[in-house]
């Protein structure tokens, strides 16, 4: 559950990352042109920080979210994040009682 947990979050902060260079660039297509670049560039991309964020196979998630166009209200984004937090620390809470 908790590796799930991370893998969440991870995927949160690319689709924010992509939400915010669409929005400095001004277009969809340009940047999901160059996700696609990178990731058909196989085990050793042209950028190697690159890499980073296509091991985590959440690449595919991401496309379709950007060819949707669908963006996360503030509210919602809030309130997962405030989920995730209390999940996070009932699962440390409980992780503290259970070990001496």
């Amino acid at each position: 559950m908790l590796w799930w947990l991370v893998e969440q979050i991870r995927l949160s902060t690319e689709q924010v990352v992509d939400r915010e260079v669409v929005r400095l660039v001004g277009a969809r297509k340009p940047y999901l042109e160059a996700l696609l670049k990178l990731a058909a560039a196989g085990p050793t991309p042209m950028l190697q920080p690159a890499s980073l964020f296509l091991k985590h196979g959440h690449l595919a998630q991401r496309v379709a979210l950007l060819v949707r166009e669908v963006s996360m209200s503030r509210v919602r984004l809030v309130s997962s994040f405030v989920l995730v937090l209390a999940v996070l620390a009932a699962g440390a809470g409980l992780s503290c009682r259970r070990f001496p």
